[in-house]
């Protein structure tokens, strides 16, 4: 829904068994969300925010030459 006095699009979402909730459609193709993306939830001001974000998988093996668990390495692609 579109908020005309901010021009903000405002979508209620249902929070679920195990605290997961869906994106609506909308907010998701509008920034371009889709199943498997990474996103970073940034709490301020007393509100949530989900930011989408560009992450890249290396393992430690890569850096030092031996293989362990893979680290990731994230990169934020759009302001809030």
């Amino acid at each position: 829904m579109l908020d005309q006095r901010t021009d903000q699009q405002r979508e209620l979402a249902k929070v679920r068994k195990n605290y997961q909730l869906t994106i609506p459609q909308g907010l998701r193709e509008k920034v371009g969300i889709s199943e498997g993306d990474y996103v970073q939830l940034v709490f301020k001001d007393g509100s949530i925010f989900i930011k989408p974000i560009s992450v890249s998988q290396r393992s430690d093996g890569e850096r030092e030459g031996k293989a362990e668990a893979p680290e990731l390495i994230y990169e934020e692609v759009r302001p809030i």
